[in-house]
């Protein structure tokens, strides 16, 4: 994604009281089937970039104003910030993997370029529904210290052995 590597995009919260800069390209844009990402948002899968966060670099991320709305908690390794004011999700830090993540649709202008989904094994989406043409992983690709292995659900075996190809069974 070259054409978005120097630019720095603002984001804000719902109600405009945190405002974020998200700087250069990112490690890796993706859709996020995980159970936390799915609960903490409500939705099937989110739009995810993350980016390095290392101690000794510059961060991507930067709070420009909204400090005292910040708030956080630990959920799946990683800390979740948002807005105490509105609850919109902002980002979210994972320090023992050195990364910060945050999600798309806050940028202005930005335009996402997702290139896998990952944790497709605990999504609750019909992942055969899902026709974009790139992959499906269970958890995450070996590079990013999964498995690497692809997911194919029960549930699409089902789906795919319908008589009409368009029964929705429900995952178990």
């Amino acid at each position: 994604m070259a054409d978005e590597a120097g630019r720095t995009f603002r984001a804000d919260c719902t109600c405009g009281k945190v405002v974020f800069t998200v700087t250069g390209e990112p490690l890796a844009q993706f859709y996020c089937h995980c159970s936390d990402c799915s609960r903490y948002h409500s939705t099937h899968y989110v739009e995810v970039l993350v980016y390095p966060d290392r101690p000794d670099e510059e961060s991507h991320i930067k709070l420009v104003e909204g400090e005292q709305h910040l708030n956080s908690f630990n959920s799946g390794g990683q800390v979740r910030h948002f807005c105490k004011e509105c609850g919109t999700a902002l980002f979210n830090k994972n320090k023992s993997a050195g990364m910060v993540g945050t999600f798309p649709v806050l940028l202005d202008g930005y335009k996402f370029q997702p290139t896998m989904h990952l944790h497709c094994s605990q999504s609750k989406a019909y992942l055969k529904g899902i026709t974009d043409g790139l992959p499906k992983f269970k958890d995450l690709p070996t590079e990013l210290g999964g498995t690497g292995q692809f997911a194919v659900g029960k549930w699409q075996r089902e789906w795919s052995n319908s008589p009409t190809g368009c029964a929705s069974p429900v995952p178990s």
